[in-house]
């Protein structure tokens, strides 16, 4: 891996993003200025609207400061390229250019905010094998943009909320002294349902416009781009083709205890009748079997199975792995690189050092469970669940032997040096003190950018 120099963000040169807090810090100040527009004649309904959109923004600029958000050098044109071919094929239709997004969460997915934004996540990208799958997704949001859906779906809400029959219905709800959380339970769940089928037939029409959108690009469509989507899941569910141990090994993890399966004793959990008959009733997208039948027929003869770029993909992963280590989920970012050996090897030892010191802190406060995220084997792989149960069991004086060994590999000694440095302070100290871990528990996307591109 090579070295990279830079103060604040990250240096392009190198293939490290830039934070978006900072990236796009001018985009971000006039999103939030933007004004409200007059849009209800009623002055509750409309106050209403503008407490609305208030909230709105503060999830975005949420994006923004968390550095959810950033520009990647690779990862970021690349997208952008991809949605100019499809405007490039239907100009007629954007008289405005929406801004597009990258975000490193690890939910595979992709979606609209408004304020012409479209983001996608670092996961969608992951775990998408195809560049016309891809383009099929950002041409679904292309289309929630086109319609406005999501200032459409803002308005019926503040005009649902605000009416006569739905505040009688709440108060109804509300009255008496027996059984007020179920009767709310069923006025909520009666507005929700109809709610649900508006989203469902908007989601419809995005997928009707995406088929329009790659028609007049001349960009091949396959429906199976549905059933492939329907197949998409947690990082913690993902499919581990590998022998555990043996991943282990090759990560730099040598000698550590895997126990048997029967030997984990996770819990079990199963979803009642109750909870999957009001998931259906609350669905705001159409089953993926049904989005496939219906787009079956446009389908074109030769599917297009050019891959998504190999950079763009190493990139994607670093993103996972690096927010996961960021943001204290040991458990998915050691799965992560346990789990793929296709990138960089410097960069895999070096967030394993990183995500090891991390866990064997978390070790030393108490919160071992809490850092690796153990979850019921009913919610994750097989192999997970065993790594879990084997970060579970790793005495501390073996966690410092690993940490020792990965950071002897790595290439990058300034961040061993300060994880080592760290270390030695929170021994001395305990949890107090303004060490390297407390700038990462405050904000963890800055104090890893240091270390992976530390400033001149």
């Amino acid at each position: 891996m090579t070295m990279c120099t830079g103060s604040g963000a990250q240096s392009r040169d190198c293939g490290m993003p830039d934070l978006g807090s900072e990236f796009y810090a001018r985009l971000h100040d006039s999103l939030r200025r933007t004004e409200t527009p007059e849009v209800f004649s009623k002055k509750a309904e409309q106050k209403a609207y503008e407490a609305l959109k208030e909230r709105n923004k503060n999830f975005i600029s949420g994006l923004f400061y968390s550095d959810l958000i950033v520009y990647d050098p690779i990862v970021t044109p690349y997208l952008e390229s991809l949605m100019q071919r499809l405007i490039a094929g239907s100009p007629q239709l954007f008289t405005v250019r929406p801004h597009l997004f990258l975000s490193r969460s690890k939910i595979p997915n992709a979606y609209t905010t408004g304020s012409g934004i479209i983001i996608v996540n670092a996961a969608y990208i992951y775990q998408t094998k195809t560049e016309a799958d891809l383009l099929c997704c950002i041409g679904h949001e292309l289309g929630h943009f086109l319609s406005d859906d999501v200032e459409q779906s803002n308005r019926s809400y503040i005009t649902l909320t605000q009416s006569e029959a739905y505040k009688d219905s709440m108060k109804d709800a509300q009255r008496g002294r027996f059984n007020r959380y179920s009767r709310l339970e069923q006025t909520v769940k009666q507005y929700a349902s109809g709610s649900s089928g508006h989203s469902r037939y908007r989601e419809s029409e995005a997928d009707s416009m995406a088929v329009l959108l790659l028609h007049n690009a001349h960009i091949p469509f396959d429906p199976g781009f549905f059933l492939r989507l329907d197949s998409m899941t947690a990082v913690r569910k993902l499919p581990f083709s590998r022998d555990l141990a043996t991943a282990c090994t090759q990560l730099g993890l040598e000698g550590v205890n895997i126990p048997p399966a029967e030997a984990n004793g996770r819990m079990k959990w199963k979803k009642s009748a109750k909870d999957s008959a009001d998931e259906e009733l609350l669905k705001t997208h159409p089953d993926c079997a049904e989005r496939f039948k219906r787009t079956q027929k446009f389908a074109d003869a030769k599917p297009d199975t050019k891959p998504i770029p190999d950079p763009v993909k190493e990139q994607v992963y670093f993103h996972l792995v690096h927010y996961a280590v960021a943001n204290n989920s040991i458990g998915e970012a050691l799965y992560l690189l346990l789990r793929d050996t296709d990138f960089s090897a410097e960069k895999r030892q070096l967030y394993t050092a990183l995500a090891l010191s991390r866990l064997q802190l978390a070790a030393r406060r108490m919160e071992r469970a809490k850092t690796i995220g153990t979850v019921p084997a009913d919610d994750c792989s097989e192999a997970f669940n065993a790594m879990q149960a084997m970060l579970m069991r790793i005495p501390e004086q073996k966690m410092q032997t690993l940490i020792s060994n990965t950071q002897a590999k790595t290439v990058l000694p300034e961040a061993a040096l300060a994880i080592r440095a760290s270390e030695a302070k929170v021994e001395a100290e305990g949890s107090t003190g303004t060490d390297k871990w407390t700038l990462f528990d405050t904000n963890p996307c800055h104090y890893l950018n240091e270390i992976v591109s530390p400033a001149r």
